[in-house]
Order: structure tokens, then sequence, then C-alpha cells
């Protein structure tokens, strides 16, 4: 014992050391450009794009396999009795091995398959480069959530420092005889309302920031938001920007590549009609204690024809041709949502912009009152109530003008999801 508490006292300088040099949590202030990169970097949905890219350059692989040759291998080793007595005898031990390379020299359903993999390979690259685009809006439209709530929340915490002056100022009233206590019970009153409103507008900031570090795939998120700044916008008529998006997005893409896949299904189908042929060569070795080694070798041509089946060919043709009809009509329905959703944001963003203009004036018109009716109180012009009601009416105002100045920044990021953009660029941002 006395030999391991000088060499605990020893290492507990070490120690403290090791957690000194622990890096301090970045506190800095989380900018929407570095939310997006981290939502692209660790996103659970960025790693499912990557793995269905994966999944789909496999599929490649297997088609390619269909027109390359094999080989097959194959060894034995065996006893036999050589004795026509049940019992007794002599035995011999028997080594075989065969070695034989299988090479197709004509598979019709082999073309279409390699050229259906090729375009489902391109179409999940579109397919998840959308789906990367759609968890970048994600970060940004709970980016925009969590900082309309934050200013929400900052002005409720206002209120209840404007309704604790209005207490203290109505105590004071009272006390110099110049109103009764029905005043501060109602600036009492006025209080736990400030302090409920402080409250929920708490809470959905916590939740909304736990919403935003799901999305970008963290437990919690400490660090304080940046400013949020105007994202670029986006100008013409509807008609152009449809047109644009529906040559840009990769949801559109994806869908008319999904028929030409579609196609080469039911050409794949439809060509097993036709025999497959192939060459084969192998060389083989025997060898036992009765007999001397004897190698050999074949070559040959074989076919295969399926002159019938059963009706499977034509009922999986007719299969693939019900789901191309299918996958044609999603893809008319995509594009009109193409539309719409253009149609839709630019309609609310413009509203967005004049409810802004209208929410701003209503919130300085409402301040004033509340300035004058606290003043007014003041020389005792005013009641405790018309104050309290003065004061909720401007935090109100207030909060209503924060929440329609992100919904506008909301709705130009709408729009730039619509046309087929991306938050802040035009194309898919670098790491």
């Amino acid at each position: 014992m006395k030999r391991v508490l000088p060499l605990l006292f020893a290492l507990c300088p070490v120690v403290h050391g090791a957690e000194a040099a622990a890096p301090a949590e970045d506190k800095s202030p989380l900018p929407l450009t570095e939310a997006i990169t981290l939502a692209l970097r660790d996103g659970e949905a960025a790693q499912i794009a990557a793995a269905r890219l994966d999944q789909a350059r496999a599929v490649e692989r297997q088609a390619w396999s269909l027109v390359k040759p094999s080989a097959t291998m194959s060894g034995s080793y065996g006893l036999n009795n050589a004795s026509q007595r049940p019992w007794g005898g002599a035995t011999s031990q028997g080594v075989s091995g065969n070695l034989t390379l299988d090479t197709t020299i004509f598979n019709a359903r082999a073309f279409p398959a390699v050229k259906g993999a090729k375009a489902s390979l391109e179409a999940q690259q579109y397919s998840s480069v959308e789906l990367r685009r759609q968890l970048a809006f994600a970060a940004g439209d709970t980016f925009v959530a969590v900082a309309a709530a934050e200013r929400i929340a900052a002005v409720a915490g206002r209120r209840v420092e404007v309704a604790l002056e209005l207490q203290r100022a109505a105590e004071r009233r009272v006390k110099a005889g110049l109103a009764v206590k029905a005043d501060i019970t109602r600036a009492e009153s006025d209080v736990a309302d400030a302090r409920l409103a402080e409250i929920q507008a708490n809470r959905t900031v916590t939740v909304g920031r736990l919403s935003l570090a799901n999305v970008l795939g963290q437990t919690h998120l400490e660090r304080p938001l940046g400013a949020v700044g105007d994202p670029p916008g986006v100008s013409g008529d509807p008609v152009a920007l449809t047109t644009a998006a529906r040559a840009r997005r990769g949801d559109v893409a994806a869908a008319r590549l999904n028929l030409i896949v579609n196609a080469r299904n039911i050409d794949q189908i439809d060509n097993g009609i036709l025999p497959t042929v192939g060459i084969y060569t192998g060389v083989n070795d025997q060898e036992s204690t009765a007999n001397h080694p004897d190698p050999g070798w074949s070559a040959g041509l074989t076919a295969r024809w399926a002159i019938y089946d059963g009706g499977l060919r034509e009922a999986q043709s007719d299969q693939q041709a019900a789901v191309g009809r299918e996958l044609a009509a999603n893809l008319r329905t995509l594009e009109r949502q193409v539309e719409r959703e253009i149609r839709t944001a630019l309609a609310d963003l413009e509203s967005a912009k004049q409810t802004v203009a209208q929410a701003d004036a209503r919130s300085r018109l409402a301040e004033a009152v509340a300035n004058d009716t606290r003043a007014r109180y003041a020389n005792g012009l005013a009641t405790a109530t018309e104050t309290a009601d003065a004061n909720q009416r401007a935090a109100e105002a207030a909060a209503d003008r924060e929440r329609r100045v992100l919904e506008t920044l909301s709705a130009a990021l709408q729009l730039r999801q619509a046309v087929g953009h991306w938050p802040l660029t035009d194309q898919e941002p670098t790491p």
C-alpha cells in the first residue's frame, strides 16, 4: 500500500493534464451554411442516399456477369471395393479433378439487362442527389423555424420584464396612496401570463433545437444559431420556372429514367424466346491405385431454347407493361406537381412580403400605444388593466412581426426548393 499511494499521487498530474487537454465544446454561432454541411455529412438521409447508390452499382455488376465467362473446378476422392464378396477383398483409392470454362457467346436477355442496369444506376444517381437536396432543405427549414422560435422567446422575455416593471410601478403607486391594491393584483396577473408565455416559447425553442439536431445527425445542439440571411432570389414567370425545374430536378429525371428501365425489362423478358448459345472447354484427370493417371479434355457447343414456358414469359411482359403505365402516370403527376409547387411558392412569397409590411406597422403602432399607456399610468391617467392589455398587445404584435419576417425567408427557401436549386446555391455545395 505504501508503494501504491505515491504512484497514484504521481499519476494525478497526468490525469489532470489529460482532462485539461480535452477540447472545449464549440460555442460559436452556427451559420445556416454550416448546418447544411453538417446535415449532408452526418445525416442518415445522406447515408441512405449513398447506400442506395452502392446497391445500384452492385446491380449493374450483376447484369454484366451475364456476358462474362465463368469457370468451375471440382474434385473427388473415393474408396472402391474391387472384390465380389460382401466382406473383405482388395480396395482401391481414387482421386479425380475437373476444370471447366464456360462462356456465353449469345444471350439475347443480357443486352437489355445491361442497358436497363445502366439506366437504373443513372436514375439512382439522380435520386440520391435529390434525397441529399431534400435533406439540405429540411435542415434549412428547421433552422429557420428554430430561429423564429428563439426570436419569439426573446420577445416573451422582454414582455416579462415589462410586466415586472408594471408590477413594481403599481406597488409604488399603492404605497404612495395613488392607486388601489387591485392594480397590484392585475399587474401580478399580467406577470403570470407573461411568464407562462415565456415558458411555452422556451419549450418551442427546446423542441425545435432537438428537431434540428436530429436533422444534422446529432442528439442535441448546444451552439447558438447564427444570423439568418436572405437566400439568393429566384426570378422569372411561372411557365419559364416550371420548364427549367422539370429539366433540373433530380426526381423528375429519375422518373423519366425509370420508364427506360421498365422498357429494358420488357425487352429482356421478350428476348427470352431466343436461344442461349455458349461454348465450353474442360480438362479432367483421375488417378487410382488400380489404374494409371488418365487425363482428358473436352470441348463443345451448348444451346438452350425455352420453346414453351406455360405462359410465364407473356405474363411477366404484361406485368411490366402495366408497371410502365403506372410509371408514366406518376411522371405526369410529378410534372404537374412541380408547376403547382412553383406557383404556390410564388404566391406564398408575395403574400409573406406583404404581411411583413403590415406586421411591422402593427408592431410599431402597438409599441407606441404601450409606451403612451405606461406613461399615462405613471401619471395616474390610465389603469393597470389598460396598461397590462397594451403591453400584451405590443408583445403579441412584436412576436407576430418576427414570425412574419422568418415566414418570408421560409417561403423563399420553398421557392428555391420547387425550382430545383439548393438552399443557398444553385448547385450542390462542396463539403
